[in-house]
């Protein structure tokens, strides 16, 4: 028995042949679901033939269709450009360009040619900033929000290193550990922000409160010192 796959024009549907038979599939990568696609060019069998192999190549499926998610899953996070990628990990985890050139340990000229498209990083050099990105759209898939860079330089309570020590000192970031770290401190950030915009919104007539204050300065010494 000889078993080939091939690739149509639509990137969801993947073609069969089994013993001469052909025949095109379809799934569904978000519920890995197989089914016949209608309009499949195999001739028409009739009883215990078409049934068996309707069997046979809804079992291979059923066996390949995970493989297949993985891989489309996959490719399209190599799709997005490398630029891209910095200016999200950059903006989502509020690094300096100076703390991302150290996370990734290449020189800041490296990581200006990356960014402007004059050099492409390899995989070795890039992997860390790939793997923050992976982590930062699994957090939040839109990267609608970033983390306050105070709880990003600093150590949250329970954790005795900064997520910015974390990622330069770990060759390894990609860890339940990291990833709860960095969840922990993208929560903090949007109780934060919503706390910020509450107040705002409260003292809109009024100066701004103490607190407020204090969380304002607190914000321009750290750009400062970016």
């Amino acid at each position: 028995m000889a078993v080939a796959l091939a690739c149509p024009t639509a990137p969801d549907y993947f073609g069969i042949s089994v013993c001469g038979e052909s025949s095109r599939y379809c799934f569904d990568c978000n519920k890995w679901n197989v089914s016949t696609f209608s309009g499949s060019s195999a001739p028409e069998r009739t009883g215990a033939d078409e049934d068996r192999l309707s069997v046979l190549t809804k079992s291979l499926f059923d066996r390949l269709v995970p493989f297949f998610t993985i891989i489309k899953e996959e490719t399209s996070a190599m799709t997005v450009p490398a630029a891209e990628k910095i200016s999200a990990v950059l903006t989502f985890y509020s690094l300096g360009k100076t703390h991302l050139s150290s996370i990734a340990a290449v020189s800041r000229p490296a990581l200006y040619a990356w960014i402007d498209g004059s050099s492409e990083p390899d995989v070795q050099n890039f992997h860390k900033i790939d793997v923050l990105y992976r982590i930062a759209k699994d957090i939040d898939p839109g990267l609608q929000n970033c983390l306050f860079r105070g709880f990003v330089e600093r150590p949250l309570a329970g954790f005795s290193q900064s997520l910015f020590d974390v990622f330069v000192r770990n060759e390894t970031l990609d860890t339940p550990a990291v990833r709860a770290q960095v969840k922990d401190a993208f929560d903090k950030s949007v109780e934060r922000a919503q706390n910020i915009a509450q107040r705002r919104k409260t003292d809109f007539r009024i100066p701004h409160s103490a607190a407020e204050q204090e969380l304002t300065l607190e914000d321009n010494l750290l750009d400062s010192n970016a």
